[in-house]
Parts: structure tokens; C-alpha cells; sequence
């Protein structure tokens, strides 16, 4: 009977060695995905109306930031103070910019300005060169002035 023994022993080890292997891997395999087809279409955009409400809100950041520029005037000398609070409203106008929808026609003119907003805003951040700001800060204050529903209004 001993020598019975170790054999069964063996056996029941291995059963009990893949029973917990196979449990192991069944909790750890992910269920599978179900990709059903999609039913529902996307909903139309109207790109006049999302056009009209871009513009707006362009306009707004734009006013906001003309308005902060006549109490402060934006240059590479500003004590700590109003340096820390133009980065602080450059990066809040930079977000607000980034949270709009953007009208398929106005892709470029937001992509150029969300870049100018940031290069302005690191540049004081890190503190660049007077004539390297100047550069920034005009690039910058071109993108604003040539927005293109401009030239329809005026």
C-alpha cells in the first residue's frame, strides 16, 4: 500500500497543480469585447452656427487679453508679480481656446494661435532674450490682428 501511495500523491498534485492554473488563467484573461456594429449616425453639426460661436469666443479671449494689455502692458520686464499673473491668464485663455470646437475652416487660424499663446507664455516662463519676446509677442498680436472673419466685418 505505500508504494501505492506516491503515485496517487503525484496524481493528485498534478490535477490540483492545472485545476489552479486554469482558474489563474481564466480570472486573468479579459472578457471578451463585443464590437456590435454602430445603429446610431453621429449627429450633423452645423458648421455656420459652430463657426459664429468660435468667433465669439475668439473674440472674447481676444478682448479679454487687449483689456489686460492696456493695465499691463504684456513685455519681457515685468516685476514677478504681473510676470506670475500674465502666465497665469495666458494659460487660462490657452485652455479656454483648447475647450472650443473648431469649425473645419478655422483649423489653421486656431492651431497658430493656440502656438503663439504658448510660445508667449513659456518665453516668459523662462525668461527669453528682449528681442526673442519681441519676436514671440509680435507673431503672437499678427495672428490675433488677421483672424480671418475679420475681413468679412470691417
Amino acid at each position: 500500500m505505500l508504494s501505492r501511495f506516491p503515485k496517487i500523491f503525484w496524481l493528485v498534485l498534478a490535477v490540483v497543480t492545472i485545476s489552479l492554473i486554469g482558474l489563474v488563467w481564466w480570472r486573468l484573461t479579459p472578457p471578451p469585447v463585443n464590437i456590435l456594429p454602430a445603429t446610431a449616425t453621429a449627429p450633423v453639426i452645423d458648421q455656420a452656427r459652430l463657426a459664429v460661436e468660435y468667433q465669439q469666443a475668439v473674440d472674447q479671449l481676444v478682448t479679454a487679453y487687449d483689456v489686460r494689455a492696456q493695465v499691463t502692458p504684456l513685455t519681457n520686464d515685468l516685476a514677478d508679480v504681473e510676470r506670475t499673473a500674465w502666465i497665469a491668464a495666458i494659460s487660462v485663455s490657452l485652455d479656454q481656446l483648447l475647450d472650443q470646437r473648431i469649425p473645419a475652416q478655422y483649423r489653421d487660424i486656431h492651431l497658430a494661435l493656440a502656438i503663439k499663446l504658448d510660445q508667449v507664455r513659456s518665453a516668459l516662463a523662462i525668461g527669453v532674450s528682449d528681442q526673442e519676446f519681441e519676436v514671440r509677442l509680435a507673431q503672437l498680436n499678427s495672428v490675433i490682428a488677421n483672424r480671418p472673419w475679420l475681413a468679412t466685418t470691417q
